[in-house]
């Protein structure tokens, strides 16, 4: 019986104690692994609409991810493949589907393929997009965009040899 006052004091004093606030909850659209990687992923997202404008597949391949590139040089491959067995009607109807010369086209490389009208079709709406979110994790970050049509689209970027690299499907 005589514990019961103690026992209601100790009852009193720990539910009047406050908890320990949780800790501050970034702004999802501010989630970086640091500062440094803000930026790079942002320079790399514009790096990237800037070369979609222009159709640089130089500049492009070097912004893309290695899984990227090679599928890029087998879609190169296809297209080659096809163009070096077509007749004369097909080859200027995959000259007029690519906006690529007959020249470029005999010797189609990944990296020019992301010059192709198909290539830079794909990605047009995102060139003129605006970038919305990055959320950087480790080696693996993600970038959500609007493009100008108003749709959403994500991209996954993965560092390689200590940079980041977006991760493109091919069309």
């Amino acid at each position: 019986m005589r514990l019961l006052p103690l026992f209601a004091l100790v009852m009193i004093v720990s539910g009047c104690a406050r908890p320990a606030p949780p800790p501050p909850v970034k702004d999802p659209a501010t989630m970086y692994q640091s500062d440094a990687a803000q930026g790079e992923v942002r320079q790399l997202f514009t790096d990237f609409q800037s070369a979609v404008k222009k159709r640089d597949g130089d500049k492009l391949w070097d912004l893309i991810a290695e899984r990227s590139q090679q599928a890029a040089d087998s879609k190169a491959g296809a297209i080659k493949e096809a163009f070096a067995g077509g007749d004369d009607k097909k080859k200027t109807e995959i000259e007029k589907e690519q906006d690529l010369s007959a020249a470029e086209l005999k010797d189609l490389t990944g990296k020019r393929y992301l010059k192709s009208k198909e290539f830079a079709g794909k990605y047009q709406k995102v060139a003129d997009g605006q970038l919305l979110q990055i959320v950087a994790k480790g080696e693996d970050a993600h970038v959500a965009c609007k493009e100008a049509d108003g749709a959403a689209m994500q991209f996954k970027l993965v560092q390689e040899k200590q940079r980041w690299k977006l991760v493109v499907d091919m069309p």
